[in-house]
C-alpha cells in the first residue's frame, strides 16, 4: 500500500478516535477534538500531494480519499447536531450532497467513465466545511471564539459551496456518462 493510501486509511482511523474524544467528559475535549479533526483534515492535503509526487495515484485513493473526507465532516457535523449547535437541516444538506455525489461517481465508473477530479468548487467546499467544524468545536469558551455568528457564517458559506459544487459535479457526471455511452 502506498504512503498516500496509508494516509487516507489513517484519516479514516482517526474518525472514531475523534468521536470518542468528543464523548469523554474532560475540560478540553473540544480542543483536543479540534486538533484531531485538523490533523485528519491535513492528511487530505498531504495524501494527494504524496500520491502525485510519488506517482502513486491509485483507484483506491481516488475512491477512498473523498469518502474519508465525507466521513470526517459528517462525523463532526453530526456531533454538532447532537449538541444542538447545528440545525439538522444543515447536516442533511451536506450528507445528502455527499451521498448523491458518491452515487454519481459510481454511475460514471459503472459506465466505463473516468473518476472526475475534484474541481476548485469541491476543494473550496471541503476546506470551508473543515474550517466550519473546527470553528464550531472551538467556539465554546476557547480561543475567544464564543461568537457563534463567525462559525455560522462559515457554515453557511460551506453550505453554499456544498450545493454549488454538487450541481457542478452532477453536470460533469452527466457529461462523463454521455461520453462513456458514446464510445
Amino acid at each position: 500500500m502506498s504512503l498516500a493510501n496509508k494516509l487516507t486509511v489513517f484519516r479514516i482511523i482517526l474518525i472514531p478516535v475523534f468521536l470518542i474524544v468528543l464523548y469523554l467528559p474532560f475540560p478540553y475535549m473540544r480542543a483536543v477534538g479540534a486538533v484531531l479533526f485538523f490533523i485528519a483534515a491535513m492528511t487530505d492535503i498531504l495524501d494527494g500531494y504524496v500520491a502525485r509526487k510519488q506517482k502513486t495515484v491509485s483507484d483506491f485513493g481516488k475512491i477512498m480519499d473523498p469518502i474519508a473526507d465525507k466521513l470526517l465532516v459528517i462525523a463532526g457535523l453530526l456531533m454538532m447536531v447532537q449538541w444542538g449547535e447545528v440545525g439538522a437541516w444543515a447536516a442533511i444538506v451536506i450528507v445528502s450532497r455527499e451521498i448523491l455525489i458518491s452515487g454519481l461517481r459510481l454511475v460514471v465508473l459503472s459506465r466505463g467513465g473516468q473518476v472526475i477530479a475534484a474541481s476548485w468548487l469541491g476543494k473550496t467546499k471541503t476546506i470551508l466545511q473543515d474550517i466550519a467544524v473546527i470553528c464550531l468545536l472551538l467556539q465554546k469558551n476557547f480561543l475567544f471564539l464564543e461568537n457563534w455568528y463567525i462559525c455560522s457564517a462559515l457554515l453557511l458559506a460551506a453550505l453554499v459551496f456544498t450545493v454549488w459544487s454538487g450541481v457542478d459535479y452532477a453536470v460533469a457526471s452527466a457529461r462523463a456518462v454521455k461520453e462513456a455511452d458514446a464510445r
